[in-house]
């Protein structure tokens, strides 16, 4: 360590402090990101905002903002964004830092950019997977956690933040940083949605022009509810993780499992928000993809990993096979993820416990194969031809559904130039499969 450094008495003990200590200045903290959220249309100033308010909390001195460029989702480069209390003692850090674009799984910022999750390291400098760690030796950066800034299931870049010290993970703060990647994310959400509507409007001709601005309005409408909802209920998920953690031991089982069913409503309405934004897109013939080479076994292994503790808790095998030697498919990494959670959480939804969902990649002329089998009820012809109509559910059979998540399912796919489709029989269970192109 850099005996001229001087580490702040607050350096010492961020961010696991008692949790009571700083419930209020985290939802200040939270709220103050809110606000910059909503005032602001370029990422860059909600960053730097953050990064400030972050490592003022925490006492921690070095805060970083990766982003993740339109042309390559699999490459975190420098914003060039920092807070540094002492920027002549972290020269080489940060030269180092902004010279190195780091991958998916590489390093503290690509495990966080490949998992979707808060990450704490308690020592870099002896962590095997820390590029950096010649110069965080040299500079005495030791303990560090990053968290996603997230756009709906997808990760469009990471915060990361250092102490000269080594200190032990806190779950709790981890919680709370989550929810504010969620919220400066809002940022890019907005800022995207703006310029699809600019780049769907230009070149049409007069006569469709007023059948576009309903559309538009509607879709602002929908966004901008969205977002005003989105802020609320991230602080009340916040809210939630922080009482989870008050009262320890027996006395708090209550509180916590108060506090996991409010969790789970916010986060089904979250789900909800973004359920009808997406069809608003795709019915407006607006959703955005953004295709890339993505190898296929890594969705199968990506979704199957989303879905299989729920698949566990109902006693219910998940199966996963793919072809050897399958290609890499041409699609939108996030977007394909979104059809494929889809479609395991239905056969999740409706397999009884012992069944088996099998989920399979195989080569097909048009493309990739992907599909998710399961050993339900199975579904009567005459419901099938419904299945993907929006805001339709089988009665019974689906009674917890919005209607959304297959007709969602199926513009992604045809955004693609991919077909989805069916297989069942009453009493036999269900095969949905869809294709998408190979790379």
């Amino acid at each position: 360590m850099n005996d001229t450094m001087t580490v702040p008495d607050s350096a010492r003990t961020p961010p696991n402090r008692a949790l009571g200590e700083r419930e209020e200045a985290l939802l200040r903290l939270l709220q103050r990101v809110a606000v910059a959220a909503n005032s602001e249309d370029d990422v860059r100033p909600v960053l730097q905002h953050t990064l400030d308010d972050v490592c003022v909390l925490t006492g921690w001195p070095i805060g970083h903002a990766y982003i993740l460029p339109e042309s390559d989702g699999d490459m975190l480069v420098s914003t060039g964004l920092w807070h540094m209390d002492d920027p002549e003692a972290f020269v080489a850090f940060r030269c180092i830092t902004e010279a190195m674009p780091l991958a998916r799984g590489v390093g503290l910022p690509g495990r966080v950019l490949a998992s979707g999750r808060a990450l704490w390291v308690a020592d870099v400098t002896k962590d095997a997977n820390f590029p950096r760690a010649r110069a965080a030796i040299d500079i005495g950066v030791r303990a560090g956690f990053g968290f996603p800034i997230m756009v709906g299931p997808r990760v469009e870049g990471v915060m990361e933040f250092f102490s000269p010290l080594a200190i032990e993970p806190d779950d709790a703060w981890l919680d709370v940083v989550q929810q504010i990647g969620y919220v400066v994310g809002r940022v890019i959400e907005r800022r995207r949605a703006r310029q699809a509507l600019e780049q769907a409007l230009a070149g049409e001709h007069l006569a469709r022009q007023r059948a576009e601005v309903a559309t538009r309005s509607r879709d602002e409408v929908l966004a901008t509810v969205s977002h005003d909802l989105q802020n609320p209920l991230h602080t009340i998920v916040l809210a939630a993780a922080l009482a989870e953690h008050q009262v320890p031991g027996p006395p708090g089982e209550c509180l916590r499992k108060q506090m996991g069913v409010i969790r789970r409503a916010v986060e089904r309405m979250s789900g909800l928000i973004r359920d009808l934004l997406d069809a608003a897109l795709i019915d407006a013939g607006r959703l955005q993809i953004e295709p890339q080479a993505v190898p296929a076994h890594e969705l199968l292994d990506e979704a199957a990993a989303l879905m299989r503790l729920h698949a566990d808790e109902r006693s219910i095998a998940l199966v996963v096979t793919a072809e050897p030697g399958l290609p890499s498919v041409q699609g939108d990494r996030g977007r394909l993820l979104q059809v494929l959670a889809n479609l395991l959480d239905n056969a999740v939804k409706f397999t009884p416990a012992g069944g088996i969902i099998t989920l399979q990649a195989v080569r097909r002329a048009a493309g990739i194969e992907f599909s998710v089998a399961d050993t339900g009820p199975g579904i009567a012809p005459a419901l099938q031809e419904h299945l993907f109509d929006r805001f339709w559910r089988a009665g019974e059979r689906d009674k917890a559904g919005t209607g959304l998540g297959l007709a969602i399912a199926k513009g992604i796919v045809e955004a693609h130039g991919g077909q989805i489709g069916i297989d069942s029989r009453p009493g036999a269970g269900s095969r949905f499969f869809f294709t998408v192109p190979a790379a």
